[in-house]
């Protein structure tokens, strides 16, 4: 394999996983927004805040790397 396309299919991959763990996160915070305003349900707001939390970590560890 070519090592030039080898670099710009990693990347690209790598950029498709931060953004998907850019709009997981974005979609858990705004979940928790909404349900900030209404009495929770069977939901478990600890863990939304917790996958929240995990996702966060996770997308730093991608931008950094």
């Amino acid at each position: 394999m070519n090592s030039a396309f080898a670099l710009s299919y990693s990347s690209g991959s790598t950029d498709l996983r931060r953004f998907q763990l850019e709009h997981a996160l974005k979609a858990i915070e705004d979940a928790l927004i909404l349900l900030d305003t209404k009495p929770a349900e069977a939901i478990e707001i600890s863990a939304l805040e917790r996958v929240r939390d995990d996702l966060s970590i996770l997308l730093r560890a991608s931008v950094a790397a």
